[in-house]
């Protein structure tokens, strides 16, 4: 896995280790035409499926992990997100207006919990 610098939190679109002799595998990929894709490349042309999935598709949907790693920087466990989700009547989605909500649901019960409506840092 890559190294992260100190202090900065993100998530990879894609990572692919590749060897000396052009052979890849494809350990990470939201693409799921990409994903654990092992193979011998030799030329740019495998690329382009990558850039028409980066430029032409959708957004891939967003995960419960990536909630959760959200939520940690408001200090919150699974539990509170499930709480904060369900007082709020919001159910858990992938899709970015629902992402945006789920967001602001945590921040705010972040607040009223602890006072750490914030994210830590």
């Amino acid at each position: 896995m890559p190294v992260k610098r100190a202090g900065i939190e993100y998530e990879f679109t894609i990572v692919i280790d590749m060897d000396t002799d052009h052979n890849t595998i494809v350990s990470k990929s939201r693409a799921a035409d990409l994903a654990d894709l092992v193979k011998n490349i030799t030329d740019t042309q495998w690329f382009a499926k990558f850039y028409t999935w980066l430029v032409e598709s959708e957004k891939p949907p967003r995960t419960k992990e990536e909630l959760i790693q959200y939520s940690a920087g408001f200090e919150l466990f699974s539990q509170d997100i499930a709480s904060a989700l369900k007082e709020s009547n919001v159910q858990f989605a992938g899709d970015e207006d629902t992402w945006a909500m789920m967001t602001n649901v945590l921040a705010e019960y972040a607040e009223n919990k602890n006072g750490k409506g914030e994210m830590m840092k």
